[in-house]
């Protein structure tokens, strides 16, 4: 099973996301949801992930330098 990860900024949407989808159905855990890049990393740092989808447009640092 993959790992799997989310953010965005926006929490309505993240939580919508999370939410959407049988996650474990298609094979991945969804290990977290993180409303900016900066503490995704962090988490990263501790817990490797293989999957992450993200926002583009977010305060701080983005999802392209996060890329």
């Amino acid at each position: 099973m993959y790992k799997l990860i989310l953010v965005d900024d926006e929490t309505l949407l993240l939580e919508s996301m999370a939410s959407a989808f049988e996650w474990e159905k298609y094979g991945f855990s969804l290990a977290g949801t993180f409303l900016n890049a900066e503490s995704a990393i962090a988490y990263m740092k501790e817990n490797p992930v293989d999957v992450i989808i993200s926002d583009i447009k977010m305060p701080g640092m983005n999802g392209v330098r996060f890329a």
